[in-house]
């Protein structure tokens, strides 16, 4: 699969003020003008959206968003239920999954261990995405994100998987990159199945 990096959809007004609503053709012309091969489509997640009817309606938008341009973007839905979340793996345009940690926790992904099965069956990919929904320090946050990858990866050896900000922290700074890469390549992680954008 090639792309140049992840982008979040954002058709309406939700509780980040860092992220604008946009529409599509605004989105296509800043493609077209930068030469951008393809865009990976992940839904805005807020510590609001935990709840798994929040979680399908996201997804729902995003995967019909996509539909209309298959050409320049893949989606790429939150992870969810097994019995919800089966009838999107099967979609062509979806490309994989996002695990985000306003949703997602280490206790969590066993929950989702079905559902992680058919990602890796189907070929598709992981982005983790970077975050927190609790205030933590940065070296607990390090650890948490460590012990998911080594979960996945532990269990399903197979999925490929990205790191959305490069490992950062949060996702609009820069601090955590360094001790991500160290922490990554000191690890047994198998890292041929580890990306970055």
């Amino acid at each position: 699969m090639l792309c140049d990096a992840h982008l979040h959809w954002v058709p309406r007004k939700i509780d980040l003020p860092q992220l604008k609503p946009y529409k599509i053709s605004h989105l296509l012309k800043t493609i077209k003008e930068n030469k951008i091969v393809k865009i990976n489509l992940i839904p805005p997640i807020t510590k609001k959206c935990g709840r798994e009817d929040c979680i399908e309606k996201v997804n729902y938008e995003l995967i019909e968003k996509v539909k209309g341009y298959p050409h320049v973007l893949n989606a790429f839905p939150l992870l969810s239920d097994y019995k919800s979340f089966l009838k999107n793996l099967h979609i062509d345009l979806v490309k994989g999954v996002k695990i985000h940690f306003y949703v997602h926790d280490i206790k969590s992904l066993s929950l989702f261990a079905k559902t992680l099965e058919e990602v890796e069956i189907q070929k598709k990919i992981v982005i983790l995405h970077a975050g927190s929904k609790e205030k933590t320090s940065p070296e607990d946050l390090l650890k948490t994100k460590m012990k998911m990858i080594n979960f996945i990866l532990s269990n399903f050896p197979s999925i490929r998987i990205i790191i959305a900000h490069s490992g950062r922290i949060w996702p609009y700074c820069s601090e955590g990159i360094k001790e991500f890469l160290d922490a990554i390549l000191i690890s047994n992680i198998g890292i041929d199945n580890i990306f970055f954008d």
